[in-house]
């Protein structure tokens, strides 16, 4: 049974085989003549065997656990630190006499008016233009007074006066003796770690197993099909000539105007005249050679001049011109450019790979830790310190005390004036003012002469010894390499793969023949001169 279902294995082989050679090397045989007979023969593929090593464990390595190694110190441990405790110096006052201004200086302002004259000035009519007439200004000459020596005042010194004060001084700070009482230790027992409780670690290695994936050999790709953009005509106005303005001037509108021009100032002249009823004491009479002269105003020369005045100042009217615009055609893009994507799906094919279904472990074996009884002293009462009061020394000492501080007395030096012309003013408007002098009184106030101080007196720290744990030398692994191991195993490498191949044969109608060139392996009906041929399977025919 098992025989027979061979056969029909071989068989669905060869037909197969006999399939796809007929699919690769053609229907039918190339160059073909007719009147020929030709054969397709599957030559089968040729190997050689290679040697190899492979590795069948890869390199590791096994690991040592070395325990830590551990030493018991002293050191000392503070347990009260150092501190200090503080002595308040309590501030020391006096009285002190000071000047307050109750009332401060002021001043009272009396308002002279001031004291006018009437003058004659030209004032211009006309503004200037190209021709300028100048008028000259009218002056008199009229004396004022100018501080040659501003007013100043020289100071005389009164010397501050002084008196003797008693004032304590300390000679001796207080101060305190110590009385230190020993501290009071008693024995304890506790246990102390000799060695760490420490562990044996037993490295399991890793489970590999193959599995299989798809791989990506070609990935997904997309070809781009270029759609051209659309567009359209449309039209728009365009502004040919921008709007514009023109301005057409207005010119001003004037009037004549008349006013009043001074042809020549008042004055006052001295003329001869008769002397009666007229006193010689008089300031606008004068005798001279017994004749009478009398000071007489002349009064000022008007005239009537027209001037010109503008109404309406000249202008400008604008008048606008519309812009001229017109059509333009231009394109708008209705439909952007883009593109169709064709995808090409991606290839893939099976590869295997290992997976750790377990990984490396380690087996760990707890080794317990070893104590022992150790003996040290604790401190049941501290140390301290008694503290014996000692009081301050204080003398009398004596010192200057400034009863008046020293002041500076003013004496006025009157300032020294001269007579200078000027033209200004008659009597220009002044104020007078009557000094009213501030008000001082006296009063006390305490002032500090030495501020609250603080005196630190030190407290020393205490210690005490402690027993403590050092490892010398902490716990490591040391790590024993395993090589990997090797073995060579033999595997064939195809030198030249299978093929298919037309020949061409002699044509014996009528007879038939079997070639069998494997047993159990139906070849064919085909003739051939050479049986020595591996030709797995033929077929022939006229062409």
């Amino acid at each position: 049974m098992q025989k027979k279902s061979m056969i029909s294995l071989f068989c669905a082989v060869a037909v197969l085989t006999v399939a796809a050679c007929a699919n690769e090397a053609g229907p039918r045989p190339p160059n073909a003549a007719p009147g020929e007979c030709w054969c397709l023969f599957q030559i089968p593929a040729e190997y050689k065997t290679v040697t190899e090593q492979v590795c069948v464990r890869p390199a590791s390595c096994t690991y040592e656990t070395i325990p830590a190694v551990s030493e018991t110190r002293t050191r000392k441990v503070c347990c009260t630190p150092a501190s200090c405790t503080y002595e308040t110096i309590p501030a020391v006052y006096k009285d002190e006499e000071y000047k307050v201004c109750v009332k401060p200086e002021s001043c009272t302002s009396e308002a002279i008016p001031a004291v006018y004259e009437t003058r004659t000035r030209k004032v211009c009519c006309t503004p200037a233009t190209c021709t300028k007439e100048t008028i000259p200004a009218v002056y008199k000459d009229e004396p004022y007074q100018v501080c040659v020596t501003p007013a100043s005042c020289s100071t005389e010194t009164i010397p501050a006066v002084y008196k003797d004060e008693e004032y304590k001084v300390c000679v001796k700070p207080e101060s305190c003796t110590k009385e230190a009482i020993p501290a009071v230790y008693e024995t304890r027992t506790r246990k102390v770690c000799c060695k760490p409780e420490t562990c044996v670690k037993h490295p399991v290695p890793a489970v590999y197993e193959t599995r299989t994936r798809k791989v990506c050999c070609k990935p997904e790709t997309c070809i781009s099909h270029p759609v051209p953009a659309v567009y359209e005509t449309r039209t728009r106005q365009v502004c040919c000539k921008p709007e514009t303005c023109v301005s057409h001037p207005v010119p001003a509108v004037y009037e004549t105007r008349t006013r009043e021009v001074c042809v020549c100032p008042s004055r006052n002249e001295w003329q001869k005249s008769s002397c009666e009823g007229k006193g010689a004491g008089d300031d606008k009479v004068k005798v001279v050679a017994n004749e009478c002269w009398c000071l007489v105003t002349i009064p000022a020369v008007m005239k009537a001049e027209p001037y010109q005045v503008c109404v309406t100042p000249a202008s400008c009217t604008k008048e606008t011109i519309p812009a001229v615009y017109k059509d333009e055609p231009y394109q708008v893009c209705v439909t952007p450019a883009s593109c169709t994507t064709e995808t090409i799906p991606a290839v893939y094919k099976d590869e295997e790979y290992k997976v750790c279904v377990k990984p490396e472990t380690c087996v760990s074996h707890p080794v317990p830790a070893v104590y022992e009884t150790r003996t040290r002293k604790v401190c049941c009462k501290p140390e301290s310190c008694v503290k014996h009061p000692v009081p301050a020394v204080y003398e009398t000492r004596t010192r200057k005390v400034c009863c008046q501080p020293e002041t500076c007395v003013s004496h006025p030096v009157p300032a020294v004036y001269k007579d200078e012309e000027y033209k200004v003013c008659v009597k220009p408007e002044t104020c007078v003012k009557h000094p009213v002098p501030a008000v001082w009184e006296t009063r006390t106030r305490k002032v500090c002469c030495q501020p609250e101080s603080k005196r630190s007196i030190p407290v020393p720290a205490v210690y005490k010894d402690e027993s403590y744990t050092v490892c010398v030398k902490p716990a490591c692994q040391k790590s024993i390499p395993v090589p990997p191991e090797y073995k060579t195993v033999e595997k064939q490498i195809c030198v030249c793969p299978a093929r298919c191949e037309w020949r061409k044969t002699a044509c014996q109608p009528g007879k038939t023949g079997m070639i069998e060139n494997k047993p159990s392996v139906f070849i064919g009906a085909v003739e051939t001169k050479n049986t020595e041929e591996k030709a797995v399977d033929a077929t022939f025919g006229k062409y």
